[in-house]
């Protein structure tokens, strides 16, 4: 709790097995799969996102997921870790899964209101860092104007099954291009209880796809 309240986030070493996180792994490589079979014999509509996606606002063309039943679960499971690290009585927003494809970066940004307190979570072999600028950082006035400062940021290693707690609307958070062919990541959100009564990202319970959000279908 006093690492996280003094640098806004903390690493938990095997926060789950390496066995969970091969399963894992293995589970959503399946759902890529079934997805691309889905949409070669047009057995769901272009716009169904139920299944997941290829492509979001971050990737061209990786495998995404938001809040697959398996990796809300592992979101509600993982729910006391994260409250004993911050200190914080936290309430489960959702899940996110991505699989980056080479090439492929997740651009530096800050997150939204739903993702107040979130987790990366490994659950690959490779060794690909992301990036925390916790920092304020320091521009400069030249001749053509003000430049923003951008810091080359705290680079932060994972092993498989290792999870990084950290303040998302608070630090600006990214990785570099992927260096490798594919790489699997899982993304869980939470947000204080004191801050805000909002819960499953506005489901009406976890493990539901986008269109539920507001707590009723659209």
């Amino acid at each position: 709790m006093k690492e996280f309240n003094k640098k806004n986030y903390v690493i938990i070493k095997s926060a789950i097995s390496e066995e969970t996180a091969d399963v894992v792994k293995d589970y959503f490589a399946l759902k890529a799969q079934i997805l691309d079979t889905f949409k070669k014999n047009n057995y769901i509509s272009p716009f169904n996102k139920d299944h997941g996606s290829f492509g979001d606002h971050q990737v061209n063309k990786g495998f995404c997921s938001y809040g697959d039943p398996l990796s809300d679960s592992l979101t509600t499971k993982l729910k006391p870790v994260f409250e004993k690290a911050t200190g914080l009585k936290l309430n489960e927003n959702y899940s996110y899964m991505r699989i980056y494809l080479k090439g492929e970066e997740l651009t530096r940004h800050k997150d939204r209101p739903s993702c107040e307190i979130s987790g990366t979570l490994c659950i690959d072999d490779n060794d690909w860092p992301i990036y925390l600028e916790p920092d304020k950082k320091k521009g400069k006035y030249t001749n053509t104007g003000y430049i923003p400062g951008f810091t080359e940021g705290k680079a932060v290693h994972l092993k498989k099954g290792d999870l990084m707690i950290y303040r998302g609307c608070d630090l600006e958070h990214w990785r570099d291009p992927n260096p490798f062919d594919k790489h699997f990541q899982i993304f869980v959100h939470y947000n204080n209880t004191k801050t805000t009564d909002q819960k499953y990202d506005g489901r009406p319970h976890m493990g539901l796809p986008n269109p539920f959000q507001g707590g009723t279908w659209k």
